[in-house]
């Protein structure tokens, strides 16, 4: 299935106050309508992992979602320890960054 998206805009916002400050990117996309960036979730409701989602009416919510010692120092997810989650369905990532070849580098999604 290809679906044939039209051109959009996607503006930056910030909202709360230190430990409840959420950010991201919105906007409204011609054939899914609304949709929300949030990235990083505060930090009070993902204890012990780095959160972005996102969400809209007519899309399934993506989750990206990093876990380990390294979260403390990163800001945003990394692919280190990351999950993602598309609705109910965990898709499995893969990668070989000491790969020889760009191919093998790349990031492969199941």
């Amino acid at each position: 299935m290809h679906t044939a998206i039209g051109p959009f805009t996607l503006e930056f916002w910030k909202e709360g106050r230190t430990h409840e400050r959420r950010s991201g990117l919105r906007g409204t996309v011609p054939e899914f309508g609304e949709v929300v960036l949030t990235a990083p979730l505060p930090l009070k409701h993902t204890p012990g992992s780095v959160v972005s989602e996102v969400r809209g009416p007519s899309i399934p919510t993506a989750v990206f979602e990093t876990r380990g010692i390294h979260t403390e120092a990163t800001g945003l997810p990394t692919l280190n320890g990351s999950t993602l989650r598309v609705g109910d369905a965990m898709v499995y990532l893969r990668r070989n960054r000491f790969g020889l070849t760009l191919r093998a580098r790349a990031l492969h999604f199941r």
